[in-house]
C-alpha cells in the first residue's frame, strides 16, 4: 500500500465531522510507516480492499464511555484504532494501534455501534480497512 493511500484515509475518516480529531503530520508520518504493513496484512486476510472509489463514510459514531470519567481529568486522550469495515458498513474488526492501557477496552467497546456507508469500488459496495482516532475528551471539573 502507498504512502499516498494511508494519508488519503487518514484524511477521509478524520475530516468527516463526527468529532473525530486529526492527527498531525506526525501522527500520518508514524500511520504511514509503523502501521502500513498491519493494516495490509489485515486487508488480505479479510479480503477486503484498500483502493477503492468512494472511501467509506461515516453514519453512526457512538462516542466512547470513558472509564475514568468521575475522577474529573483534566486531560482529552485519544486511542488510533484500525477498522476492518465490511461491505456492509458495520465495523467487522478493530485493532489498538495507539492506547492507553485505561481507553483501550472501552475504545474497541464504543466500534461495535459505529456504522457506515460503505467503501465503493467499481460501483460495488466493498470492505476496506481504515485508521480512526477514538475521543476521550476533558471532563468538567467541579
Amino acid at each position: 500500500m502507498s504512502t499516498r493511500l494511508v494519508s488519503t484515509s487518514l484524511a477521509i475518516l478524520l475530516g468527516c465531522g463526527f468529532g473525530l480529531l486529526p492527527i498531525g503530520a506526525r501522527g500520518q508520518e508514524t500511520l504511514q510507516t509503523g502501521h502500513s504493513q498491519r493494516i495490509q496484512a489485515k486487508a488480505l486476510s479479510l479480503g477486503f480492499v484498500l483502493d477503492f472509489d468512494q472511501p467509506p463514510k461515516p453514519v453512526k459514531i457512538v462516542p466512547a464511555k470513558d472509564p475514568r470519567a468521575a475522577q474529573g481529568r483534566h486531560t482529552n486522550d485519544v486511542v488510533v484504532v484500525m477498522l476492518a469495515i465490511d461491505a456492509q458498513g458495520r465495523v467487522a474488526d478493530a485493532e489498538i494501534l495507539d492506547g492507553i492501557k485505561a481507553l483501550n477496552q472501552s475504545a474497541l467497546a464504543c466500534l461495535k455501534d459505529w456504522r457506515f456507508r460503505p467503501a465503493e469500488r467499481w460501483g460495488r459496495a466493498v470492505g476496506t480497512v481504515m485508521v480512526a482516532p477514538v475521543m476521550f475528551p476533558m471532563t468538567a471539573s467541579d
